[in-house]
């Protein structure tokens, strides 16, 4: 049995007792030198050949901007060299004095705050920069990693630090903080194939070992000269060498969201260069469909304070998840386990019980899974905003049916045009007086064990978890004074602790250590999920 559908069980009966992003065109390039005779295979060949890679992309927010992107709209072109391989000879910094510009290639856990700070720190004596770009690979293993999330998410330090309660706890041990760097003039691409990124790995290195010996001979020469006419020329290297080329325009420095979502066009046109952040949420309710109008699916023991409409417990995810490399974010333990225990909890619950029986309990069940979690709760927020805090209004007149061609008929669902909504139904919804969010609970901390965080205002959720016991597992009260960023946090941050609940988690006081945490590598490929 997997971990969802062990805590698919729990729930069951627990229940039933914005940010921005350019819109660019991203290409990468590796080729020999252009004027000598080709000497590699396919796809390697004289001319520049598209290499398949994920980019790091470039994120605005109300202060700045994240990410990666060339400096302007010209390619950014470097010899390419393994930066461990240059950076550990003695000879490191007689290279760095006379290196041409060159692409740094990192193995993927070396690319990390302090490696970018490092590589950012070089430039030549005119001022201008080395380091043309970075290509970072997959083909090589460590022992320790350090994802680029920081150690507090949605926390101190990033933009979202006022939507989150105890911004500054520390939930990600192994966070790196890379993610809220602006690397603007240093773009990055991820190689996700093995083949050639072993291949680049191999001559980046061997070309770094070329490096180092031109930097000792010129050393030796006492001269600074190289001693043979320069680095990367015929009579220092057997074969032209190999170079990227990055089209990774992201937009000019200094900007944010608001100029970038307010862009005019030399010929004073509006036309927003960025892609807001966001998406679709997704929610139902357990039982007959939900009516405020009438109470033929509510029993008379339930708290509806007079209006009719029964009151929620609901059971919530995030839909998304993130990375470095925005093409490449498998999300297993992040988002996947999630939205699979939800799901397998709504399905059981709603195979298990007759509409008469749920529609008999004196809370109306809701699942909910919220998109744009992961750039400061956007689907939980927008959703919580309209139902309730302080609840959406239609401006007068704009109401319309949201299908048109129903307008017509007795029981048709309403629309509004201004602010938009496809769907009004949310309206109909009674008060929501608890949470259980649900958060990486396809890797666990500690065997066969689950963890409950109470906010403090779960209408004594976590009592009713702790209480329950399945075959060898069990669920156990969080040692954290603090509850995890999901979509909990919204609940209680825009209801002013007033209203709260759980989080059902498969770590302590600590994301698990080997779970790779808003990474590329959280999939079922590098850590299996059971």
């Amino acid at each position: 049995m997997t971990n969802a559908a062990r805590l698919s069980k729990f729930l069951i009966a627990t229940l039933c007792s914005s940010v921005s992003i350019f819109n660019t065109q991203l290409k990468l390039h590796v080729a020999a030198s252009s004027d000598q005779t080709p000497t590699l295979n396919e796809p390697f060949q004289t001319e520049l050949k598209s290499l398949p890679h994920a980019p790091c992309v470039s994120l605005f927010h109300r202060n700045g901007r994240i990410g990666c992107g060339t400096v302007g709209r010209d390619e950014m072109t470097g010899t390419l060299l393994h930066w461990t391989t240059l950076t550990s000879d003695n000879y490191y910094s007689s290279a760095m004095a006379q290196i041409s510009p060159f692409v740094a290639v990192l193995d993927e856990f070396e690319y990390t705050s302090d490696v970018i700070d490092q590589i950012s720190s070089f430039s030549s004596d005119d001022g201008t920069a080395l380091v043309q770009g970075i290509l970072i690979l997959n083909s090589t293993s460590s022992a320790s990693y350090l994802n680029a999330a920081p150690v507090s998410p949605k926390g101190q330090n990033t933009p979202s630090y006022q939507l989150t309660p105890g911004y500054d706890y520390e939930w990600n041990a192994n966070g790196d903080g890379l993610m809220l760097k602006d690397m603007y003039g240093i773009p990055s691409g991820f190689l996700g194939d093995e083949e050639i990124a072993t291949y680049i790995l191999q001559v980046s290195k061997d070309q770094s070992s070329l490096v180092l010996a031109s930097a000792s001979k010129s050393s030796s020469n006492n001269d600074g000269s190289s001693g043979g006419g320069g680095f990367f020329t015929s009579k220092s290297m057997s074969m032209p060498p190999v170079v990227a080329e990055f089209n990774m325009y992201m937009g000019p420095q200094n900007i944010d969201t608001a100029s970038c979502l307010s862009w005019m066009d030399n010929d004073d046109i509006w036309r927003p260069k960025c892609l807001p952040l966001g998406g679709n949420s997704v929610w139902a309710t357990a039982g007959s469909p939900y009516q405020s109008t009438n109470n033929d699916n509510n029993n008379g023991n339930n708290d509806d304070g007079g209006d009719g409409k029964t009151p929620i417990i609901m059971v919530a995810t995030n839909l998304d998840s993130t990375s470095m490399f925005h093409d490449r974010v498998p999300g297993a333990n992040t988002a996947a386990a999630n939205i699979l225990t939800v799901l397998m909890a709504a399905k059981l619950i709603g195979s298990s019980l007759p509409d008469d029986e749920l529609d008999g309990l004196n809370k109306k069940i809701m699942f909910a899974f919220f998109q744009g979690e992961q750039y400061g709760y956007l689907g939980s927020r927008s959703f919580l905003r309209d139902v309730a805090y302080p609840g959406f209004e239609c401006d007068d007149g704009r109401t319309v049916a949201a299908v048109a061609k129903k307008k017509d008929e007795g029981d048709v669902t309403m629309a509004c045009l201004s602010p938009l909504r496809h769907d009004l139904a949310f309206a109909d919804l009674g008060d929501i007086e608890s949470m259980i969010a649900v958060d990486q609970i396809g890797i666990l901390s500690d065997e066969n064990t689950f963890y409950v965080h109470d906010s403090g205002a779960g209408d004594g959720l976590s009592d009713i978890f702790t209480g329950i016991t399945l075959d060898d597992w069990n669920v156990v009260d969080g040692s954290a004074e603090s509850i995890p960023p999901t979509p909990l946090s919204s609940l209680y941050k825009l209801s002013g602790g007033t209203v709260g609940g759980v989080v059902l988690s498969g770590y302590d006081a600590t994301f698990a250590a080997n779970a790779y945490y808003l990474s590329h590598m959280d999939s079922n490929y590098t850590t299996p999920i059971d």
